[in-house]
Protein backbone atom coordinates (compact mmCIF):
# COMPACT_ATOMS: atom_id res chain seq x y z
CA UNK A 1 0.00 0.00 0.00
CA UNK A 2 1.36 3.39 -0.98
CA UNK A 3 2.05 5.61 1.98
CA UNK A 4 -0.06 8.73 2.05
CA UNK A 5 2.02 11.87 1.86
CA UNK A 6 1.28 14.72 4.22
CA UNK A 7 1.17 18.19 2.73
CA UNK A 8 3.03 21.13 4.21
CA UNK A 9 -0.13 22.54 5.79
CA UNK A 10 -1.39 19.27 7.27
CA UNK A 11 -0.93 19.16 11.08
CA UNK A 12 1.73 16.71 12.27
CA UNK A 13 0.63 13.66 14.30
CA UNK A 14 1.88 15.14 17.59
CA UNK A 15 -0.26 18.25 17.42
CA UNK A 16 -2.95 20.07 15.54
CA UNK A 17 -2.78 23.33 13.70
CA UNK A 18 -4.79 26.14 15.18
CA UNK A 19 -5.50 29.68 14.15
CA UNK A 20 -4.65 32.21 16.79
CA UNK A 21 -7.66 34.34 17.54
CA UNK A 22 -8.08 38.02 18.28
CA UNK A 23 -6.29 37.41 21.59
CA UNK A 24 -2.93 37.62 19.81
CA UNK A 25 -1.26 40.94 19.24
CA UNK A 26 -0.47 40.00 15.64
CA UNK A 27 -2.98 39.14 12.92
CA UNK A 28 -4.27 35.54 12.96
CA UNK A 29 -1.56 33.09 11.91
CA UNK A 30 -1.07 29.37 12.26
CA UNK A 31 0.70 27.77 15.20
CA UNK A 32 0.82 24.45 16.98
CA UNK A 33 -1.32 23.60 19.96
CA UNK A 34 0.58 23.57 23.27
CA UNK A 35 0.07 23.79 27.02
CA UNK A 36 1.13 26.60 29.31
CA UNK A 37 2.18 25.64 32.83
CA UNK A 38 1.26 27.30 36.13
CA UNK A 39 2.12 26.49 39.72
CA UNK A 40 -0.73 25.95 42.16
CA UNK A 41 0.11 29.02 44.26
CA UNK A 42 -0.09 31.24 41.16
CA UNK A 43 -3.85 30.71 40.99
CA UNK A 44 -6.07 33.32 42.59
CA UNK A 45 -9.14 31.10 42.38
CA UNK A 46 -9.92 27.50 41.52
CA UNK A 47 -8.54 27.80 37.97
CA UNK A 48 -5.93 29.75 35.97
CA UNK A 49 -6.76 33.05 34.29
CA UNK A 50 -6.34 33.24 30.53
CA UNK A 51 -3.25 35.43 29.94
CA UNK A 52 -4.67 36.63 26.63
CA UNK A 53 -7.88 37.99 28.13
CA UNK A 54 -8.87 37.66 31.83
CA UNK A 55 -12.55 37.86 30.90
CA UNK A 56 -12.41 34.57 29.00
CA UNK A 57 -13.98 31.57 30.68
CA UNK A 58 -11.53 28.74 31.33
CA UNK A 59 -12.93 25.20 31.36
CA UNK A 60 -11.64 22.00 32.95
CA UNK A 61 -9.91 19.76 30.43
CA UNK A 62 -9.16 16.55 32.36
CA UNK A 63 -5.97 15.62 34.16
CA UNK A 64 -2.90 13.49 33.72
CA UNK A 65 -0.67 11.51 36.06
CA UNK A 66 3.03 12.06 36.52
CA UNK A 67 5.63 10.54 38.83
CA UNK A 68 6.40 12.36 42.06
CA UNK A 69 9.51 10.24 42.69
CA UNK A 70 11.95 8.37 40.39
CA UNK A 71 10.71 4.89 41.34
CA UNK A 72 7.29 5.73 39.87
CA UNK A 73 5.37 4.27 42.81
CA UNK A 74 4.13 7.62 44.10
CA UNK A 75 2.23 9.62 41.50
CA UNK A 76 0.37 12.90 41.41
CA UNK A 77 -2.52 14.18 39.30
CA UNK A 78 -2.01 17.38 37.33
CA UNK A 79 -5.20 19.26 36.42
CA UNK A 80 -5.57 20.68 32.91
CA UNK A 81 -7.65 23.62 31.70
CA UNK A 82 -8.60 25.09 28.36
CA UNK A 83 -9.74 28.46 27.06
CA UNK A 84 -12.07 27.69 24.18
CA UNK A 85 -12.05 31.28 22.95
CA UNK A 86 -8.33 31.51 22.15
CA UNK A 87 -7.17 27.86 22.27
CA UNK A 88 -4.87 28.37 25.24
CA UNK A 89 -4.36 25.18 27.22
CA UNK A 90 -3.02 25.10 30.78
CA UNK A 91 -1.72 22.63 33.33
CA UNK A 92 -1.36 23.38 37.03
CA UNK A 93 1.52 21.75 38.91
CA UNK A 94 1.28 21.14 42.65
CA UNK A 95 3.70 23.37 44.57
CA UNK A 96 5.90 20.47 45.68
CA UNK A 97 6.53 19.24 42.11
CA UNK A 98 9.64 20.20 40.11
CA UNK A 99 8.92 20.91 36.41
CA UNK A 100 9.88 18.02 34.13
CA UNK A 101 11.65 16.12 36.91
CA UNK A 102 10.34 13.07 38.84
CA UNK A 103 11.54 14.55 42.12
CA UNK A 104 9.91 16.64 44.82
CA UNK A 105 10.95 20.12 45.85
CA UNK A 106 12.05 18.78 49.24
CA UNK A 107 14.37 16.26 47.57
CA UNK A 108 15.93 18.83 45.26
CA UNK A 109 16.29 21.38 48.05
CA UNK A 110 18.09 18.79 50.20
CA UNK A 111 20.41 17.97 47.29
CA UNK A 112 21.34 21.61 46.68
CA UNK A 113 21.75 22.29 50.39
CA UNK A 114 24.08 19.30 50.59
CA UNK A 115 26.08 20.30 47.50
CA UNK A 116 26.43 24.02 48.18
CA UNK A 117 25.91 24.50 51.92
CA UNK A 118 27.70 21.45 53.32
CA UNK A 119 24.64 19.86 54.92
CA UNK A 120 24.34 16.08 55.20
CA UNK A 121 22.08 14.59 52.49
CA UNK A 122 19.24 12.26 53.52
CA UNK A 123 19.23 8.58 52.55
CA UNK A 124 18.41 8.14 48.85
CA UNK A 125 17.98 5.27 46.40
CA UNK A 126 20.23 4.90 43.38
CA UNK A 127 17.49 6.20 41.08
CA UNK A 128 16.99 9.24 43.29
CA UNK A 129 20.73 9.90 43.33
CA UNK A 130 20.84 9.83 39.52
CA UNK A 131 17.85 12.17 39.10
CA UNK A 132 19.13 14.61 41.71
CA UNK A 133 22.61 14.60 40.24
CA UNK A 134 21.23 15.51 36.80
CA UNK A 135 19.04 18.21 38.34
CA UNK A 136 22.03 19.72 40.15
CA UNK A 137 24.03 19.79 36.90
CA UNK A 138 21.10 21.48 35.13
CA UNK A 139 21.04 24.18 37.81
CA UNK A 140 24.77 24.80 37.35
CA UNK A 141 24.34 24.99 33.57
CA UNK A 142 21.47 27.46 34.01
CA UNK A 143 23.44 29.87 36.23
CA UNK A 144 24.41 32.36 33.44
CA UNK A 145 20.78 32.66 32.35
CA UNK A 146 19.46 33.05 35.90
CA UNK A 147 22.11 35.66 36.67
CA UNK A 148 21.09 37.68 33.62
CA UNK A 149 17.36 37.40 34.33
CA UNK A 150 17.55 38.14 38.05
CA UNK A 151 19.80 41.17 37.57
CA UNK A 152 19.92 43.28 40.73
CA UNK A 153 17.89 40.76 42.70
CA UNK A 154 21.21 39.08 43.46
CA UNK A 155 24.31 40.96 44.64
CA UNK A 156 27.02 39.06 42.73
CA UNK A 157 27.40 39.66 38.98
CA UNK A 158 29.14 36.36 38.29
CA UNK A 159 28.10 34.06 41.11
CA UNK A 160 29.27 30.53 41.64
CA UNK A 161 26.66 27.81 42.09
CA UNK A 162 27.00 28.08 45.88
CA UNK A 163 26.73 31.88 45.85
CA UNK A 164 23.65 31.89 43.62
CA UNK A 165 21.91 29.20 45.64
CA UNK A 166 22.53 31.10 48.88
CA UNK A 167 21.14 34.29 47.28
CA UNK A 168 18.03 32.42 46.12
CA UNK A 169 17.52 30.89 49.54
CA UNK A 170 16.91 34.40 50.87
CA UNK A 171 13.58 34.20 48.99
CA UNK A 172 12.52 31.16 51.04
CA UNK A 173 12.43 27.42 50.45
CA UNK A 174 12.49 25.84 46.99
CA UNK A 175 8.69 26.04 46.63
CA UNK A 176 8.86 29.81 47.12
CA UNK A 177 11.87 30.11 44.80
CA UNK A 178 10.09 28.28 41.97
CA UNK A 179 6.97 30.36 42.53
CA UNK A 180 8.99 33.60 42.46
CA UNK A 181 10.78 32.66 39.23
CA UNK A 182 7.57 31.54 37.52
CA UNK A 183 5.53 34.57 38.61
CA UNK A 184 8.01 37.39 38.01
CA UNK A 185 10.29 36.04 35.28
CA UNK A 186 8.30 33.20 33.60
CA UNK A 187 11.22 30.83 34.07
CA UNK A 188 12.39 28.05 36.38
CA UNK A 189 15.43 27.04 38.40
CA UNK A 190 16.80 24.25 36.21
CA UNK A 191 15.93 25.53 32.75
CA UNK A 192 14.10 28.28 30.88
CA UNK A 193 11.09 26.18 29.88
CA UNK A 194 9.04 27.57 27.02
CA UNK A 195 5.78 26.33 28.53
CA UNK A 196 6.10 28.88 31.34
CA UNK A 197 5.74 31.77 28.92
CA UNK A 198 2.66 33.15 27.21
CA UNK A 199 2.23 32.24 23.58
CA UNK A 200 2.64 35.88 22.55
CA UNK A 201 6.01 36.01 24.34
CA UNK A 202 7.44 33.21 22.21
CA UNK A 203 8.67 34.24 18.79
CA UNK A 204 10.68 31.85 16.64
CA UNK A 205 11.90 33.00 13.24
CA UNK A 206 8.97 35.36 12.83
CA UNK A 207 6.28 32.79 13.60
CA UNK A 208 4.45 32.88 16.91
CA UNK A 209 4.29 29.46 18.50
CA UNK A 210 2.19 28.24 21.39
CA UNK A 211 3.91 27.33 24.64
Amino acid sequence: MERKKRSAITPPPWGREIILSKCCALPPISAFYGRMQFRQSQLKGDRPVCPADPTHIVHGNGRYRRRRKPDGVEQVFVDCWNCTECSYSFSVLPDDVVPYRPISTDQLESELESAFCGKDPPLRTEKEKGCLNRARKSFITNIPFLTKVLGQVIKTTRPSAAELWKELRKLGDLKEILLYLATHFKTSLLKDYRCLKCRDDTLIRGVRMSC
